[in-house]
């Protein structure tokens, strides 16, 4: 086909679906307003919605799910006697507050991060930290970073370091002292 009859195609088939157009909706218009003055009694109001308060879910405290039933009371029962046994010794091994959401910096191991420089605004010094995913946190004294609780406790221009609770063999947490330095 040329152009010439496609052209000729179009302009028929437009002509066509002009002439059965009709621009009298008058039918249309008289059913939208019949149904809209209609009322409907048969609507029910709704329903009131109490207020649930939020639970936080704590997998420290339970069962693992995914080990034989058996095994996990095993498991249990040698929970309890080692918690049975560290009774004298909850000032040596202070644990991780487990009721502290983690943010940011706080899912990542320390591993994947770099100190890249630092910051003075305010007369606070920052630290600036590139995580592996290419983001720049600033983080300061007291904020925590990487997988083991680890508070910033100082930051120098070189170095950040953080006071790092790890769980030791007798079920108590050592507190370690780890520094990140500047990538040259």
């Amino acid at each position: 086909m040329n152009q010439i009859q496609l052209g000729g195609t179009i302009i028929a088939i437009i002509l066509l679906l002009t002439a059965c157009a009709n621009d009298d909706m008058g039918d249309l218009t008289q059913f939208i307003k019949t149904t809209n003055a209609r009322k409907n009694n048969n609507v029910s109001p709704l329903p009131e919605f109490k207020h649930v308060p939020s639970y936080f879910y704590e997998v420290e405290n339970m069962r693992d799910p995914f080990i034989a039933f058996m095994e996990a009371q095993q498991q249990d029962l040698n929970l309890q006697g080692l918690a049975q046994a560290q009774q004298g010794d909850k000032e040596k091994c202070p644990p991780p507050d487990p009721h502290r959401v983690r943010v940011g910096l706080e899912l990542m191991p320390l591993d994947s991060l770099k100190m890249t420089g630092t910051l003075e605004q305010d007369k606070v010094l920052w630290a600036l930290i590139l995580a592996s995913d290419g983001t720049i946190y600033r983080v300061r004294a007291g904020d925590f970073m990487g997988l083991n609780s680890g508070k910033v406790i100082s930051i120098e221009e070189t170095k950040v370091e953080l006071l790092e609770l790890i769980p030791n063999r007798e079920g108590c947490w050592d507190e370690t002292v780890t520094a990140l330095t500047l990538e040259q």
